[in-house]
């Protein structure tokens, strides 16, 4: 079985106030006001991190991942595409499947590894730690 996480930004969804770069603002024109803290940014100047980095994120996804028993028998494998936001305390919350690998367990047993993640390391903006999208693909392989 091969994992290979990856993390990557979708779009840049901040923008500047009066043409200046002093405050910037999460964009979503059909959500009401909502506070500072609960402002999700999806790029930031310090993006958040896996306790250990990359490379302990990878370890921890082979040391934790569990291929569905069924999915082996039938030799099912795929790629899952999650999102889910690291909160200014590092926690993991909102995770979602955005691309399906076309199979329920692998896509369940994805969701099942982030949702039991440790705490990351929180992104920050202009200093404060604040809330971050994070898109990670999650691939099954049978070797």
């Amino acid at each position: 079985m091969a994992l290979i996480p990856f993390a990557a930004s979708a779009q840049n969804n901040l923008v500047s106030n009066n043409g200046n770069n002093d405050t910037e603002t999460a964009v979503n024109s059909s959500a009401p006001a909502e506070s500072e803290d609960d402002v999700v940014f999806i790029v930031v100047e310090q993006m958040p991190e896996f306790p250990g980095g990359f490379e302990a994120m990878r370890q921890y996804l082979m040391d934790n991942v569990v291929y569905p028993e069924s999915a082996k028998k039938d030799r099912v494998e795929g790629r899952v595409v999650c999102q889910f936001v690291v909160n200014t305390d590092g926690t993991i919350t909102e995770v979602i499947v955005v691309r399906t690998s076309g199979d329920e367990r692998l896509d369940a047993e994805a969701v099942r590894v982030i949702q039991s993640m440790p705490v990351w390391k929180p992104g920050k903006q202009r200093g404060k730690n604040v809330r971050v999208k994070y898109t990670m693909p999650v691939n099954f392989r049978l070797d």
